[in-house]
Protein backbone atom coordinates (compact mmCIF):
# COMPACT_ATOMS: atom_id res chain seq x y z
CA UNK A 1 0.00 0.00 0.00
CA UNK A 2 0.92 3.66 -0.31
CA UNK A 3 0.23 6.12 2.46
CA UNK A 4 -0.09 9.80 1.63
CA UNK A 5 0.46 12.22 4.49
CA UNK A 6 -0.31 15.93 4.52
CA UNK A 7 0.98 18.08 7.38
CA UNK A 8 -1.18 21.14 7.92
CA UNK A 9 -1.04 23.95 10.46
CA UNK A 10 -4.31 24.61 12.23
CA UNK A 11 -4.67 27.02 15.13
CA UNK A 12 -0.90 27.17 15.62
CA UNK A 13 -0.54 23.38 15.79
CA UNK A 14 0.62 20.95 13.14
CA UNK A 15 -1.63 18.06 12.24
CA UNK A 16 -0.98 14.96 10.11
CA UNK A 17 -3.80 13.89 7.77
CA UNK A 18 -3.32 10.51 6.04
CA UNK A 19 -4.88 8.59 3.16
CA UNK A 20 -4.02 5.00 2.24
CA UNK A 21 -4.07 3.65 -1.31
CA UNK A 22 -4.45 -0.10 -0.97
CA UNK A 23 -2.53 -2.59 -3.12
CA UNK A 24 -0.32 0.08 -4.67
CA UNK A 25 3.28 1.11 -5.05
CA UNK A 26 4.89 4.06 -6.84
CA UNK A 27 5.24 4.05 -10.61
CA UNK A 28 5.68 6.94 -13.07
CA UNK A 29 3.68 9.00 -15.60
CA UNK A 30 5.11 6.96 -18.48
CA UNK A 31 4.77 3.50 -16.81
CA UNK A 32 8.49 2.78 -16.81
CA UNK A 33 9.66 0.06 -14.44
CA UNK A 34 11.78 2.35 -12.24
CA UNK A 35 9.56 4.91 -10.57
CA UNK A 36 10.34 8.46 -11.63
CA UNK A 37 8.16 11.42 -10.72
CA UNK A 38 5.53 9.22 -9.00
CA UNK A 39 3.98 12.23 -7.28
CA UNK A 40 2.99 15.57 -8.80
CA UNK A 41 1.27 18.52 -7.19
CA UNK A 42 -0.44 20.76 -9.72
CA UNK A 43 -3.77 22.45 -10.36
CA UNK A 44 -5.49 20.45 -13.08
CA UNK A 45 -9.10 21.43 -12.24
CA UNK A 46 -8.60 25.17 -12.77
CA UNK A 47 -9.79 26.20 -9.30
CA UNK A 48 -6.44 27.54 -8.12
CA UNK A 49 -5.97 24.75 -5.57
CA UNK A 50 -3.40 22.14 -6.62
CA UNK A 51 -4.41 18.51 -6.80
CA UNK A 52 -2.19 15.64 -5.70
CA UNK A 53 -1.43 13.25 -8.56
CA UNK A 54 -0.07 9.83 -7.66
CA UNK A 55 1.13 7.42 -10.32
CA UNK A 56 0.75 4.02 -8.68
CA UNK A 57 0.84 0.41 -9.72
CA UNK A 58 -0.92 -2.70 -8.42
CA UNK A 59 1.74 -5.04 -9.74
CA UNK A 60 0.95 -5.35 -13.43
CA UNK A 61 0.40 -3.40 -16.62
CA UNK A 62 1.84 0.00 -15.73
CA UNK A 63 0.73 3.07 -13.81
CA UNK A 64 -2.72 4.04 -12.63
CA UNK A 65 -3.40 7.72 -12.02
CA UNK A 66 -4.97 8.71 -8.69
CA UNK A 67 -6.16 12.34 -8.52
CA UNK A 68 -6.61 13.54 -4.94
CA UNK A 69 -7.50 16.85 -3.35
CA UNK A 70 -6.60 18.17 0.08
CA UNK A 71 -9.15 20.68 1.30
CA UNK A 72 -10.51 21.54 4.76
CA UNK A 73 -8.49 18.85 6.58
CA UNK A 74 -9.67 16.08 4.24
CA UNK A 75 -7.87 14.11 1.52
CA UNK A 76 -10.44 13.12 -1.09
CA UNK A 77 -9.78 10.88 -4.09
CA UNK A 78 -11.68 12.49 -6.97
CA UNK A 79 -10.64 10.18 -9.82
CA UNK A 80 -8.73 7.02 -10.64
CA UNK A 81 -7.74 6.24 -14.22
CA UNK A 82 -6.81 2.57 -14.27
CA UNK A 83 -8.12 0.84 -17.37
CA UNK A 84 -5.10 1.20 -19.69
CA UNK A 85 -2.12 -1.10 -20.27
CA UNK A 86 1.31 0.55 -19.71
CA UNK A 87 -0.11 4.06 -20.19
CA UNK A 88 1.61 7.37 -20.70
CA UNK A 89 -0.14 10.42 -19.23
CA UNK A 90 -0.02 13.91 -20.78
CA UNK A 91 -1.67 17.01 -19.30
CA UNK A 92 -2.77 19.87 -21.58
CA UNK A 93 -5.42 22.57 -21.87
CA UNK A 94 -7.00 21.66 -25.18
CA UNK A 95 -9.72 24.33 -25.22
CA UNK A 96 -7.85 27.05 -23.25
CA UNK A 97 -10.42 27.16 -20.43
CA UNK A 98 -7.86 26.84 -17.62
CA UNK A 99 -8.81 23.21 -16.86
CA UNK A 100 -6.28 20.59 -17.92
CA UNK A 101 -7.37 17.56 -19.88
CA UNK A 102 -5.61 14.25 -19.26
CA UNK A 103 -4.55 12.33 -22.36
CA UNK A 104 -3.80 8.66 -21.80
CA UNK A 105 -2.11 6.46 -24.41
CA UNK A 106 -1.64 2.79 -23.62
CA UNK A 107 -0.36 -0.33 -25.27
CA UNK A 108 -2.55 -2.75 -27.25
CA UNK A 109 -4.12 -4.87 -24.50
CA UNK A 110 -4.57 -8.04 -26.58
CA UNK A 111 -0.79 -8.25 -26.98
CA UNK A 112 -0.77 -9.56 -23.39
CA UNK A 113 -2.39 -12.99 -23.48
CA UNK A 114 -3.13 -12.92 -19.74
CA UNK A 115 -5.92 -10.42 -20.48
CA UNK A 116 -7.92 -12.58 -22.88
CA UNK A 117 -10.90 -12.39 -23.49
CA UNK A 118 -11.61 -9.05 -21.75
CA UNK A 119 -8.82 -7.32 -23.73
CA UNK A 120 -11.20 -6.79 -26.67
CA UNK A 121 -13.06 -4.11 -24.70
CA UNK A 122 -10.05 -2.30 -23.21
CA UNK A 123 -9.13 1.14 -24.62
CA UNK A 124 -5.73 2.07 -26.01
CA UNK A 125 -6.17 5.82 -25.60
CA UNK A 126 -8.52 8.40 -24.18
CA UNK A 127 -8.91 11.98 -23.04
CA UNK A 128 -10.41 12.84 -19.66
CA UNK A 129 -11.98 16.20 -18.75
CA UNK A 130 -12.86 17.51 -15.30
CA UNK A 131 -16.59 17.84 -14.59
CA UNK A 132 -17.04 20.59 -11.99
CA UNK A 133 -20.58 19.54 -11.10
CA UNK A 134 -19.72 15.87 -10.41
CA UNK A 135 -16.17 16.62 -9.17
CA UNK A 136 -14.63 13.86 -11.29
CA UNK A 137 -12.61 13.38 -14.50
CA UNK A 138 -14.78 11.79 -17.21
CA UNK A 139 -13.79 10.46 -20.63
CA UNK A 140 -14.66 12.74 -23.55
Amino acid sequence: FLKLGVIDEQDGRFRLIEKTLDESYFNSPDSIFISARPLKIMDITGDGVPEILIFANKGRYGANLHVLRYLNTEIKEISVIDNFIYPTYTFFDQNKDGVLEIKVVGEKPCAYSALLPECQNMPTEGIFKYDVKDDVFNPI
